[in-house]
């Protein structure tokens, strides 16, 4: 058995790893908490056994290339971004509305969020 072969904690931790991991790839958490906390917890310390159990629960993150990441990376950007934009565009029409009611720049900015600066070029295109 690995346990037995093992020379020190240190390889003992290396191939548990790697079989918890293995065991834990095919969809089966419980039989490698099971190992961790029945076999393992014999020969290792109570820091290392907790910590073990603890990246058994993290949620696992999807593999992707460099690339894919950033493409991803980039698309969730764009889509704050354009939500940003959007609430800005909503807001300036609001503005102007507001401005064509005459009201008062004071309540405009108070209400809005625009600086008197960004209120007065929109009353430009008012």
């Amino acid at each position: 058995m690995i346990i037995e072969k093992c020379e020190t904690k240190e390889e003992l931790l290396i191939y548990a790893k790697k079989i918890i991991d293995k065991i834990k790839k095919e969809g089966n958490k419980k039989l490698a908490r099971d190992i961790v906390k029945k076999i393992l917890v014999l020969f290792l310390e109570k820091e290392v056994i907790a910590k073990m159990l603890e990246d058994l629960e993290k949620k696992e993150e999807i593999s992707m290339s460099p690339v894919t990441k950033m493409l991803l990376d980039l698309e969730l950007k764009g889509k704050e971004s354009g939500i940003v934009e959007g609430v800005m565009k909503t807001i300036n029409k609001t503005a102007q509305k507001m401005l064509k009611k005459n009201m008062n720049i004071k309540d405009i900015e108070e209400i809005t969020g625009l600086s008197k600066e960004e209120i007065e070029k929109l009353q430009e295109c008012v």
